[in-house]
């Protein structure tokens, strides 16, 4: 059984692209939240300053 080239290639290239898009959904999420964390922190250190 002979597999056409194209779909061959487009399982090749199809594969690792919904798996990059999975991970880059995960880290997209990990650094939003680090964001938001980062984000509360410096407000947190803004008022510090402040207070001083």
């Amino acid at each position: 059984m002979t597999v056409p080239l194209e779909a061959f290639v487009m399982c090749v290239f199809l594969i690792p692209i919904l798996a990059f898009k999975e991970a880059a959904k995960g880290i997209y999420a990990k650094q939003h939240s680090i964001k938001n964390h980062h984000i509360h922190k410096t407000k947190m250190l803004h008022v510090d300053i402040f207070r001083l």
